[in-house]
């Protein structure tokens, strides 16, 4: 994402109206080690956007499960254009997850399609899983509402973020993979913080 000077100028006029002191004890994964890292710098909050590198086939989402599956929340969770993205129930049963409590949309361009969902704020967690396209002020509008509305917003890419493109609006950027061949996760920082931790596969699994 590249905003020009005039753009950018818009958005930090229209951010520095909103409020984000008042933001509540961070969400915690209960992985004390992976809470510990992420509250050092600033935590996941509702009120943030969080844009997380989740590449197909490292399993990343499980990872964000860890943040949304003791909340006892509603969760709305979108799909973009990457028809090959599928819920295997099951697997999220496992790690102690009520999807009872998850509605799952698809939806190639979230906005304006779900522009209610921000309006109306009746959920305060999402989850925009691959969204096909988001303009400079899509970003801005979705930011601004998160904040506005004191909801937590994921916007999950298939790819890993580039360090050499910023995000002005978002809280954090980070990716995160798994290495299957050692067994840990992998969350890099490349915004909001900086440095890097591993997680255990099995911390993910069985706790």
């Amino acid at each position: 994402m590249e905003l020009n000077e005039e753009e950018a100028a818009r958005l930090r006029e229209e951010l520095s109206r909103t409020s984000i002191l008042d933001e509540g004890h961070p969400i915690i994964s209960g992985l004390p080690e992976l809470d510990q890292f992420l509250s050092s710098r600033g935590g996941i909050r509702y009120g943030r956007v969080i844009e997380w590198g989740a590449p197909m086939g490292r399993c990343s989402r499980f990872l964000i499960l860890r943040f949304l599956r003791d909340l006892g929340e509603a969760v709305v969770w979108v799909y973009g254009q990457k028809e090959e993205i599928k819920i295997y129930a099951p697997a999220w049963a496992s790690q102690g997850v009520d999807l009872s409590l998850f509605y799952f949309i698809r939806s190639r361009t979230p906005l304006p399609d779900l522009r209610p969902l921000f309006l109306e704020p009746a959920f305060r967690i999402m989850v925009i899983d691959c969204p096909q396209k988001l303009s400079a002020g899509d970003w801005s509008f979705i930011c601004a509402k998160a904040r506005e509305n004191k909801q937590l917003i994921f916007v999950l890419r298939p790819f890993f973020l580039s360090p050499k493109r910023g995000n002005p609006l978002v809280y954090f950027r980070l990716n995160c993979w798994l290495k299957p061949n050692i067994g840990k996760y992998n969350l890099k920082f490349l915004k909001g913080g900086e440095g890097s931790i591993e997680v255990p596969l099995s911390m993910v699994r069985d706790q």
